[in-house]
This record gives C-alpha cells, sequence and structure tokens, in this order.
C-alpha cells in the first residue's frame, strides 16, 4: 500500500491488487502441495507402485496443506492480473511485491511457532543452544529454520528498500526479489526436518525455489 502511495497510484488501484493477488496466492499455494502428490501419483502409475495414494485429496483444501511458494507465484500472478485490470504499466504493481512479500513471509514463519513446522535437525553446539532460540523437541534441542527464515526475509526486505532507491526497468525489482529469495530458500528448505512438502527423500519446496531462480535468470538471459 505504501509503495503504490508512493508512486501516485490510488486507493482504487491497491484495492484491486489486494483482491488479485489475495484469491490467485490462496488458490497457487493449494495447486502447488497438490502437485507434488499428483506428480507422485503419475510416478507411481509408471512404475506400478501401489501406496493407495488418493488423486482426489488435492482438491479437498479444507484438510489443509500449502505452499508458501506456491502463493509467491500466485501473488505475482495476481499482481499481473491486477495490472490489466487498472491500467497499470507492465511491471508497476508487481515491484510492491518484492516489499509485501518478505513483510509476509516474516509474518507466516514466525506464526510456524509451536506448530510443529518449521523445525529443523537437531543441535549440537551448546553456544547455540544458550541462546535459547532453539526449540526443544523430545528431550533434544532443533534447529528453529522457522526463525531463521523470519530473519532472511526481514533482510532481504531491506535490501529492496535500498535498491528501490535506484531508477531500473519496472517488472526488475520483484525479480530481483525472487531471484534472491529462491537461493536463500534453496540452503533454509535443506535444513528443515518436519516433513513438510517431502517426497522419499526430495524436498518438494527446495525444487520450487531452484526453478524459480532459474526462471529468473533464462529470463535475464533472454
Amino acid at each position: 500500500g505504501l509503495a503504490i502511495r508512493r508512486g501516485c497510484r490510488d486507493y482504487g488501484t491497491w484495492i484491486r491488487l489486494c483482491v488479485c493477488v489475495t484469491a490467485c496466492c490462496l488458490l497457487f499455494a493449494r495447486l502447488l502441495y497438490a502437485l507434488a502428490d499428483w506428480i507422485m501419483i503419475l510416478m507411481e502409475g509408471i512404475f506400478d507402485l501401489n501406496t493407495g495414494r488418493d488423486p482426489l485429496a488435492g482438491f479437498r483444501f479444507w484438510e489443509g496443506g500449502y505452499s508458501l511458494i506456491g502463493g509467491i507465484v500466485g501473488a505475482v500472478v495476481g499482481a499481473a492480473l491486477a495490472e490489466k485490470w487498472t491500467g497499470s504499466g507492465k511491471g508497476i504493481l508487481r515491484d510492491t511485491l518484492a516489499f509485501g512479500i518478505p513483510a509476509a513471509v516474516f509474518v507466516e514463519r514466525l506464526s510456524e511457532a509451536g506448530t510443529g513446522l518449521g523445525l529443523g535437525r537437531y543441535v549440537t553446539a551448546p553456544w547455540l543452544i544458550a541462546t535459547g532460540i532453539c526449540p526443544e523437541l523430545y528431550g533434544d534441542y532443533v534447529h528453529p529454520v522457522y526463525l531463521y527464515e523470519a530473519a532472511a526475509a526481514v533482510i532481504l526486505l531491506a535490501v529492496m528498500l535500498a535498491l528501490s532507491r535506484k531508477e531500473r526497468k519496472q517488472g526488475k525489482l520483484l525479480e530481483l526479489f525472487l531471484l534472491l529469495f529462491g537461493l536463500s530458500q534453496v540452503v533454509l528448505e535443506s535444513l528443515r526436518a518436519d516433513g513438510h512438502l517431502v517426497e522419499h527423500f526430495v524436498h518438494v519446496q527446495q525444487v520450487y525455489s531452484i526453478l524459480m531462480a532459474v526462471w529468473v535468470i533464462a529470463r535475464w538471459c533472454a
């Protein structure tokens, strides 16, 4: 909202952006969560594996299960739709997501506290345990990966605010954020041990993050 205000856009532009981004964010967050399951069902069909997976489970959104990367993809799609709806220039509203997404990620990651999500491997360093930030799980301390990711979101937000002062082509600021966020998530996602979106030994969110970074690099190369 502040970024749109600074860009001399009216209140209606912000509302339309919120409507499009919220709807697409929820839709794609669920779709990318279910996509991992559908791919595994397809692989099981090819290799004649029978694990009893239900292909319709992905449509039962009320049972929960969402992908953060999917939500970000949906936000980008929603901003693109809002640009067409409001007649804004290409990339103008999408660049505002370079500030909105890291703020949202910060809140979402902190909200994982106490849910069992965002927990990492066991901690053995006494100095890290002494900080008091490591949750205790079955008598052992584990890495608070959700706090690491919240801190990374704050750093990325600060970087985006600093870079926003420089003139660049519309849409490039968001692409730069997606690149940096994707690369950081490749590392941070590997630290997670909560089982969220893990198929066999593959961290699906990590794969999504790699694809996000590759997509930006491919656009720049093109």
